[in-house]
């Protein structure tokens, strides 16, 4: 109990004293025994409400502070989702590029492949004519020196 409801306790029991012992017989009265109890229990009764209100605002405050943490959580979460997402396509486009790095090197590296390489990146023979390319064709078709057979030879 409060020292206020101690007090409004003490004042209550002696005006209740004073109007039993007034009465001149110096027995106490059980109405008076009755009115007290009820204070008692009034008192106790304002402290308990008093006490509920305190928890309910305490209660209040920490649902308020629970509803940020999780409102800052899930903020937190959408954006590391969108980093994952963001992430993720990257490495899509990544692989896309060394798979196609790796089928451009896996390509015929002869004369044909870089010329279908040449070509692939938009030189044309009508727009871009390569007489070099038709030089190293025909020398490429030549056959070796020991595997010339000529038939203009001398037969002997």
């Amino acid at each position: 109990m409060s020292s206020i409801d101690e007090r409004v306790v003490a004042e209550t029991a002696r005006s209740l004293g004073s109007a039993s012992s007034s009465g001149g017989e110096g027995t106490s009265n059980p109405l008076d025994k009755s009115s007290h109890r009820r204070i008692l229990n009034r008192i106790n009764a304002d402290e308990d409400r008093r006490s509920l209100d305190e928890v309910l605002i305490q209660h209040e405050k920490l649902m308020k502070e629970l509803e940020e943490v999780r409102g800052g959580f899930n903020a937190e979460k959408r954006s590391l989702m969108d980093k994952l997402v963001a992430s993720e396509a990257s490495i899509e486009r990544l692989q896309e590029e060394v798979q196609k790095v790796q089928e451009e090197a896996k390509g015929d590296l002869g004369f044909n492949g870089c010329l279908a390489q040449f070509r692939a990146n938009g030189y044309s023979k009508t727009e871009h004519p390569a007489p070099f390319l038709s030089v190293l064709k025909a020398l490429e078709d030549m056959p070796e020196e020991g595997e010339v057979e000529t038939s203009s030879a001398p037969e002997k």
